[in-house]
């Protein structure tokens, strides 16, 4: 009895070691037995003969450490690439409306190419939004379709999830990016302020992105491998995020001449 730790200690290492082999080995063969030794041994902790999960052993609970820490690392890279694309949407936003305020003004060409004439803390927000918000939203999410839907680029798998993430995963992520940007402005300060926000900015954002984002998302997931997906979204939503940019500021100009119209 006193083996029997150490000898599922053992069982466990080895399993580490050499699972790769056998899930490959899994695929070629169908073999039921290394699909019972996948899930009892790597998905966490013993399977009793009742079919109750136990708690993981130690080294289970360093194997699950060690993956969270992958999926951190993982996640920071699409972050920081959603980060700089949305500054650089935000820049290229800002540099139209330079142009497209200061038309008939022959400096306006000159104020273009000078730092002052940029707002920084507006790039900031939307490079803060990038990195915490629209980074990790999309990878998780296009993540989970592949898991759920597969990672496959038939007709009927990028048509479902194109759908999907029209439906499900761009609504609820462009209710947040306003409401976060809300706060970041310091427009919301409260549930009530949040909600007023939401429903002034989103119905045309998302009216206009039901017409850019389809598109898009069909290329992204029938050319597009996986780990880029996020990536590709970034880099071709720079003309999106130009366009969201200046959205949400024309939004805030109307907000301010209304408070001082009613005041």
């Amino acid at each position: 009895m006193i083996l029997m730790p150490m000898i599922r200690d053992e069982r466990c290492r080895c399993f580490d070691v050499l699972m790769p082999l056998a899930l490959r080995a899994n695929k070629q063969t169908g073999c039921p037995l290394l699909q019972v030794e996948e899930r009892s041994c790597l998905k966490g902790g013993r399977v009793t003969g009742q079919g109750k999960k136990r708690e993981p052993d130690g080294p289970f609970r360093a194997s699950l450490a060690s993956r969270t820490e992958i999926a951190l690392r993982r996640v920071v890279r699409p972050a920081l690439q959603a980060g700089c694309v949305l500054s650089l949407g935000d820049l290229i936003a800002q540099a139209v409306e330079i142009s497209t305020e200061g038309a008939s003004d022959a400096s306006a060409s000159s104020r273009l190419l000078v730092p002052d004439s940029y707002d920084v803390h507006r790039t900031g927000r939307f490079a803060l939004v990038g990195l915490t918000c629209h980074g990790p939203w999309f990878y998780f999410a296009f993540g989970l379709l592949d898991r759920l839907m597969g990672p496959g680029s038939t007709l009927a798998t990028v048509l479902g999830k194109v759908v999907v993430t029209q439906i499900a995963i761009f609504p609820p992520y462009l209710a947040a990016l306003f409401a976060y940007l809300g706060v970041l402005e310091g427009s919301v300060h409260s549930l009530d302020d949040a909600v007023r926000v939401i429903s002034t900015k989103w119905p045309g954002a998302y009216a206009a992105g039901c017409v850019f984002w389809p598109i898009a998302n069909i290329v992204n997931f029938s050319v597009v491998p996986s780990p880029g997906r996020v990536l590709y979204v970034a880099s071709t939503g720079v003309l999106w995020n130009t366009y969201l940019s200046w959205y949400n500021q024309r939004a805030r100009r109307k907000e301010r001449e209304g408070e001082r119209g009613n005041g």
